[in-house]
């Protein structure tokens, strides 16, 4: 059919049709072999690398050893295990502590009259204060252990109840 301009309104009834893969042309460059083909893939995947990565996975073989599994083929020794709890007492107690203030007075009398006036329940600080207006201290020693006292003063401050206040000491 040969087109004609005055024919360039008409409505030309076309059928459909299926063209088959074998009827179908073949461009220049469209073959999977061509060789843009290889560069966008390599630009693709440069691109999308991170699309293609899979976890890396590890093999592991491990052993579970519980004492149970081992107890029967332990023998032990009660001798050398006293031994060695003695040998090694001081990892496994703490040292008793006590937290002690301390009050140093020049005469016994001045001691005597703070005793009296904690015995009427004034607290250790402000009973020295009073007595002494303000003229001695009272020293906070902090957490001490037994060995970071004089000899006479460790068995009276360690048989104290917490809280309370004991007779004076007499030092050197």
């Amino acid at each position: 059919m040969k087109f004609d301009r005055r024919d360039f309104l008409k409505i030309l009834p076309v059928a459909p049709t299926i063209i088959s893969a074998a009827e179908t042309k073949s461009y220049r460059g469209m073959s999977d072999s061509a060789g843009w083909r290889a560069d966008a893939h390599k630009r693709i995947e440069q691109h999308r690398k991170d699309d293609f990565k899979a976890p890396e996975y590890r093999a592991l073989t491990y052993l579970v050893l519980a004492p149970e599994d081992l107890a029967d083929e332990i023998g032990v020794d009660a001798a050398a295990v006293e031994e060695e709890y003695q040998t090694r007492l001081d990892e496994f107690t703490t040292r008793a502590r006590r937290t002690v203030e301390q009050a140093l007075f020049d005469d016994q009398a001045t001691a005597n009259k703070v005793a009296a006036k904690i015995a009427e329940g004034v607290a250790f600080a402000a009973a020295v204060k009073a007595v002494t207006a303000g003229a001695t201290e009272v020293l906070p020693l902090g957490q001490v252990v037994a060995q970071d006292l004089p000899e006479s003063a460790r068995a009276p401050v360690f048989a104290l109840a917490a809280g309370t206040v004991s007779a004076h000491i007499e030092s050197a």
